[in-house]
């Protein structure tokens, strides 16, 4: 089997989703997600592990870096607009509702327990409330 891997240079390269949750930019956020909707889509992925949409709150926790921040209002922001990048296709690319040849299935990622509820068009998150024990 050939190995389809690209080269670093062949592909663009971005800070994690907790930096670019830091510019405070949902457009910046989504604009990355139509540009990797469509790096993926060239090496054939038709699925995204991510994102992950838990509040950090305990800096101890190892997955921190992954989250996009600890605010809830900028992270539903960011989260929206990361998803809308992925799975929004326009123009000729577009099929219909949206879909189209370059998007990709986000699949978002709570690494914490965590209930995602649709009310009024707003994304609500709710996160397990974790209790650390140490000797």
């Amino acid at each position: 089997m050939q190995n389809t891997t690209p080269e670093p240079e062949e592909i663009s390269m971005w800070p994690g989703t907790l930096g670019i949750a830091a510019s405070f930019d949902p457009e910046l956020m989504k604009r990355f997600g139509e540009i990797a909707s469509m790096e993926y889509r060239a090496l054939g992925i038709a699925t995204a592990l991510s994102p992950q949409i838990d509040l950090a709150t305990e800096p101890r926790w190892s997955r921190f870096n992954g989250t996009m921040g600890e605010d809830p209002d900028l992270a539903t922001d960011m989260a929206r607009a990361y998803v809308d990048g992925f799975q929004t296709s326009e123009g000729e690319a577009h099929i219909a509702d949206g879909w189209g040849y370059h998007s990709v299935n986000a699949m978002v990622d709570t690494g914490r327990e965590a209930d995602l509820k649709k009310e009024a068009g707003m994304v609500i998150m709710h996160t397990a409330h974790m209790q650390f024990t140490g000797k």
